[in-house]
């Protein structure tokens, strides 16, 4: 017992420095606060004596609890709990309150004591810990209805499956727990394998990886699979907790796409190997073809002159349609002669520099009479002097090629040839304009055209003959040379064709392509 006055000068100065302290009257009447409740509450004490805790905060406890609390101290009994108050600005805090009742003489309460400690700090932590809890509930259960969820001990022996574990694995949970995952264990993966993941998370890293298991029934599966240590104060782990999604569908999928595309690989090899081979046997056959033909053609001219002189005409008749059925044969064999070359690579250029013009009269020359004979009117504007450096023949034949096509594919219509020099991609080189009024193309018949033995369709190719190799041909050639052939056309109108060569001479060089009209105002 401290009866000496200093001591208890002592004691109070304690309790005021870490107590809240009021005292009140019978009535709840507040007749002294010391300092430290005017801080915590925020009111000074002359805004306190005289009233009840209930005026000056009106959340001090709710209505019950008061209620309860006054039932008590009103009996001369003790109370003692936690509240949750507001401060004159507002703020919260809380506190462990002990309430003491003085009693008379006559046994009734004249005033109270309050005691008061601030545990705020402590309710704030409780609070977040019980958030924390229920978070790690919320994502509990999270996992448990999205994922495959394992925990084991430091040895790697079960201690805890969720229900889509079971699920999976056809195993019920007390057939799992106590075990190590060895009972999933499809025998897919190497020793190795399992060495690699254990030795990882053993020094407290996260393994990530995708592992085939073997379910109770014998059926396989597949996880990906990542696995958590849970660490000791010195980093070693004391629990493991694995978490899985099924991708059995994604591996089977991309198994048979691995395999499609192997079958893919494997037919696209062989039909490498095949074209080539195709190529090869063309190129020989047409060689052997063209010997015994270019005999039947040369006997049937000599024939067919010796006939003449002998005035027998209908000998001479019938060795004609010979001789033009073979040498139709003749140019067919050349075609797919190649064509051959060209895809089985072995087409080779042969660079020379020629006149434009005497190129162009060369052209001329040959196609003029087949343009002729469909009573067509042939065209041509070249204002070009100079001279080309690439290979003629090819050139040649391109245009001859684009010529006849047109002339094929018009009847009493008009042709128009026009040579320029262009630019395209800063090189130097000269574009052919074939134009004409001829049947057209539809898109889809224009998406077909380039393609070898392909004509615009069956109806064409009845009514107008030929193989479909002389424009594939002419493209290969021009893109062998750097070039390329474009085409326009509209169905019932025409067609233009557009052939680019570039100039493989060095040297001054000009770009002479028409340009458009210009007007006066625009001049």
């Amino acid at each position: 017992m401290i009866t000496d006055p200093k001591d208890i000068r002592y004691v109070l100065a304690a309790m005021e420095s870490s107590f809240i302290v009021s005292i009140t009257d019978a009535s709840g009447m507040m007749t002294a606060v010391n300092d430290h409740f005017c801080r915590v509450s925020g009111y000074k004490r002359d805004e306190l004596i005289g009233r009840n805790h209930m005026a000056v905060s009106p959340k001090f406890l709710a209505q019950a609890a008061y209620e309860q609390l006054w039932n008590t101290i009103s009996e001369g009994q003790v109370w003692t709990g936690e509240i949750k108050n507001w401060n004159k600005d507002g703020r919260e805090y809380w506190l462990n309150l002990t309430v003491v009742p003085f009693v008379n003489e006559q046994g009734a309460v004249y005033q109270h004591l309050a005691l008061g400690t601030d545990i705020t700090h402590r309710k704030q932590g409780e609070i977040t810990l019980s958030q924390t809890l229920e978070n790690l509930r919320d994502i509990e259960n999270a996992l448990d209805e999205s994922s495959i969820v394992a925990i084991t001990d430091d040895k790697g022996v079960i201690t805890y499956v969720n229900a889509k574990f079971c699920e999976i694995s056809k195993y019920d949970r007390e057939e799992l727990i106590g075990r190590t995952h060895r009972v999933i264990n499809s025998g897919f993966h190497p020793k190795s394998f399992f060495k690699i993941m254990w030795e990882t998370i053993k020094i407290g890293h996260v393994w990530k990886g995708e592992v085939k298991n073997r379910a109770k029934d014998g059926s396989e599966y597949w996880m990906n699979t990542t696995i958590v240590p849970f660490l000791n104060e010195d980093g070693t782990p004391h629990h493991f907790i694995s978490i899985r999604t099924d991708i059995t569908d994604r591996v089977k999928a991309e198994t048979a796409l691995a395999e499609r595309t192997a079958q893919l690989a494997k037919a696209h090899d062989e039909a490498i190997n095949a074209n080539l081979t195709k190529s090869q046997f063309l190129a020989n056959m047409s060689h052997e073809l063209r010997t015994p033909l270019n005999a039947i053609i040369g006997y049937s001219e000599m024939l067919r002159e010796e006939a003449e002189e002998l005035g027998e005409q209908m000998f001479v008749d019938d060795l004609t349609k010979i001789s033009k059925a073979g040498n139709h044969l003749l140019a067919l064999i050349n075609d797919i002669l190649d064509i051959s070359k060209i895809e089985a690579g072995k087409m080779e250029l042969l660079l020379e520099t020629y006149g434009l013009s005497d190129l162009i009269q060369d052209v001329m020359a040959t196609i003029r009479p087949l343009v002729e004979a469909k009573g067509n009117k042939l065209m041509t504007i070249c204002e070009e002097k100079g001279a080309i450096t690439t290979d003629i023949m090819k050139l040649r034949q391109i245009l001859i090629n684009l010529l006849s096509n047109a002339s094929k594919f018009t009847s009493a219509g008009s042709i128009t040839f026009e040579a320029y020099g262009e630019m395209r991609d800063n090189k130097a080189g000269y574009a052919f304009r074939v134009h004409d009024t001829g049947i057209g193309m539809t898109p889809d018949q224009l998406d077909k055209l380039f393609q070898p033995f392909t004509q615009a369709d069956a109806s064409t190719t009845r009514k107008y003959g030929g193989t479909g190799l002389g424009l594939a041909i002419s493209r290969h050639y021009s893109k062998i040379m750097g070039g390329d052939i474009e085409v326009e056309s509209e169905f019932g109108t025409g067609t233009t064709f557009t052939c680019w060569i570039p100039d493989q001479q060095q040297g001054k060089w000009r770009d002479s392509r028409p340009q458009p009209a210009v007007s006066a105002d625009e001049a």
